[in-house]
């Protein structure tokens, strides 16, 4: 990289956004670490296109130290009466003064925050174990799971689901159809190439010297997402695509397969 270097990127995306719900008129935001990131932006929106929305805010870190935004969170505290926020930490560190709770999130302590917690609209994100603790958690408190909605960076979980599906997919049929080869041609460029149909259209792609923006593989981060003009393919995504855009002839490469010649709008 060097001075006037241009970079190509891409939009907003996905699904862990306040849109999901249009009509919760609550929210409640719980995070843990650098999983603050997402739920500060969608604070920043909030206030900053003056929504107004009904926000509580409850953050995990180690120690008072390590509370990612904490001083951007208490200025816009003091912007929207709306917006409230508490910081629970497993230790003090070096912050003697520290008069928060120390321990880890517990049902009675959301329950002292946060009393009406099972009326919100949940948005979660951290380790998956603060994730994993979380979601058991209000379920255990009477929470609707269908309220509740968490952004994952753990790649390794969705290569899992992946193998999986494909393993017993694979194994299942009594007729080896994984050699079946199929013709991908892409729209813009007019290139061509084959492919089998046990591979991803991403893989194949790369492997034909095919360029196609993506970062996780996994189905989740939804870079690769490309309209299917012609075909079908049989895509296992891990929540990197929305229905809409499905419906739209969207498809993630990275974890599609083809089950007929394809046209990409590429």
């Amino acid at each position: 990289m060097k001075l006037g270097s241009q970079l190509r990127a891409y939009g907003p995306s996905g699904s862990f956004t306040p849109t999901v719900a249009p009509a919760a008129k609550q929210s409640l935001y719980l995070s843990a670490g650098s999983g603050v990131t997402p739920l500060m932006s969608m604070t920043r929106a909030s206030i900053d296109l003056g929504l107004d929305r009904d926000i509580v805010f409850v953050h995990s870190a180690r120690t008072p130290a390590d509370i990612v935004f904490r001083k951007e969170l208490e200025r816009l505290v003091a912007l929207s009466p709306r917006l409230r926020t508490f910081f629970l930490c497993e230790g003090i560190g070096n912050e003697s003064d520290w008069s928060g709770p120390i321990g880890r999130l517990s049902l009675q302590q959301l329950s002292e925050w946060v009393p009406d917690y099972a009326e919100r609209e949940v948005f979660t994100c951290g380790p998956a174990g603060y994730m994993k603790a979380a979601q058991t958690l209000l379920r255990e408190g009477g929470h609707n799971p269908a309220r509740y909605h968490q952004e994952s960076f753990d790649f390794s979980a969705g290569a899992a689901t992946v193998e999986t599906a494909h393993t017993a997919e694979t194994a299942a049929p009594q007729v080896d159809a994984s050699q079946e080869t199929f013709t991908v041609k892409l729209s813009r460029s007019s290139r061509t190439f084959k492919m089998r149909a046990s591979e991803t259209v991403l893989a194949a792609a790369k492997k034909a010297g095919v360029a196609i923006p993506s970062s996780c593989s996994q189905g989740i981060c939804g870079t690769c997402k490309t309209k299917v003009l012609e075909g079908e393919v049989d895509m296992k995504h891990n929540g990197g695509i929305r229905d809409r855009e499905v419906q739209k002839g969207f498809r993630l490469l990275c974890c599609s397969r083809p089950t007929s010649d394809l046209v990409l709008e590429l």
